[in-house]
């Protein structure tokens, strides 16, 4: 192509009854594959649709031209309102439904004119590109989002949502729906499986390896089965109390439950109870001021303090290794320091029990 000397692109006026038309028609393909889910709230919506009554303009629609059909490049979320609104499904910010508008305003609406940029002459990678480049330039896409757009025909994307979906990672419940919409389970996935093959890393940095270099069918089947297991082992330890209910839930405490029953892959439900149990009892007291209990300060420290990093997560890493894997035939300082600090501040006697083959503790 030459540059600076030739346009690939047309600017055009539609109407909001054609945009409406073509949709239905199956002829606008409102979510190709490297668009993100359908993320806005209904609040968003709303203003949407009082914006147009209101006779302000739009920003602009990014149309792609393919094979005698269309495809929505950026204002997917706007052209899911407005068919909203036009369904019945949504009402202005005001209560004013479709149905409700007089013949006059409804002509309006239908009328009413997007400014569309029609692009053209565009290769299926030029398009992912420029998807990503437009919504790089602000905050309206998340980075799971954009990995989508670069990465979705890769076999770790697909396992990474896969596994998201899956029965025991949702039953878990660590992500609110709106939040999983966004793809941040995805994201916190894709974290859990590197973790898998690479150890303890940096907040993403063999992530995005992952993603330039994919995995194959081998690591992925070896991938799933291990995270399947350690997402049933996690579901099944207390029905009474799901770990959506624990600070187990927060992604720096999860990442290291899931770390360490990777690393311990002999560790039984007997053991996970034990665990539970003992951070059921110590969760008020994890705090970064704890002044009375250095195992607890230190813990806390290394979730709020970079807690992504490589030497956070290594040292949360280390005080579960104290606490809930010791094999030696004496306390760690860990359990002493956590011992004493209950008699003292609490007046709690906590025990030692042997449970398999770890020493652990357990509060009367």
């Amino acid at each position: 192509m030459d540059r600076y000397v030739s346009k690939r692109y047309g600017t055009h006026n539609w109407n909001i009854a054609a945009l409406v038309q073509l949709v239905k028609d199956g002829q606008l393909n409102l979510q190709p594959h490297y668009q993100r889910n359908d993320i806005w709230t209904t609040k968003m919506q709303r203003g949407l649709i009082s914006s147009v009554g209101s006779g302000l303009p739009l920003p602009t629609f990014f149309v792609r031209k393919k094979d005698g059909k269309y495809e929505m490049v950026d204002g997917q979320q706007r052209s899911r309102a407005i068919i909203a609104f036009c369904d019945g499904d949504i009402s202005d910010l005001e209560g004013i439904a479709f149905s409700a508008l007089s013949k006059e305003q409804a002509e309006y609406f239908t009328k009413y004119e997007i400014h569309v940029v029609l692009l053209e002459s565009m290769t299926d990678q030029e398009t992912e590109a420029f998807y990503v480049l437009v919504n790089s330039s602000g905050v309206r896409l998340n980075r799971p989002e954009l990995k989508k757009a670069e990465y979705y025909n890769t076999s770790f994307l697909k396992l990474c949502a896969h596994l998201a979906a899956s029965s025991g990672f949702e039953a878990l419940r660590l992500f609110s729906d709106r939040s999983a919409e966004r793809m941040n389970d995805i994201d916190f996935v894709s974290e859990l499986c590197a973790s898998l093959i690479y150890g303890v890393t940096d907040k993403k940095e063999k992530v995005d390896e992952l993603f330039e270099a994919d995995i194959d069918e081998k690591q992925g089947k070896k991938l799933t089965d291990e995270a399947r297991r350690i997402f049933a082992l996690i579901g099944q330890v207390s029905p009474e109390v799901p770990i959506s209910q624990t600070r187990l839930k927060q992604k720096g405490d999860f990442y290291t439950l899931f770390s360490f029953l990777h690393i311990h892959a002999d560790y039984c439900h007997e053991q996970l109870v034990y665990l539970f149990r003992f951070m059921l009892t110590a969760m008020p007291h994890i705090r970064p001021s704890q002044e009375e209990c250095d195992t607890f300060k230190r813990y806390a420290l290394a979730c709020v303090s970079q807690s992504n990093s490589k030497d956070a997560r290594l040292e949360r890493l280390s005080i579960f290794d104290d606490l809930f894997y010791n094999t030696g035939a004496t306390l760690t300082n860990a359990q002493k320091d956590v011992i004493h600090y209950f008699k003292t501040q609490e007046g709690r006697v906590v025990n030692e029990a042997n449970v398999g083959t770890c020493r652990m503790l357990t509060f009367e």
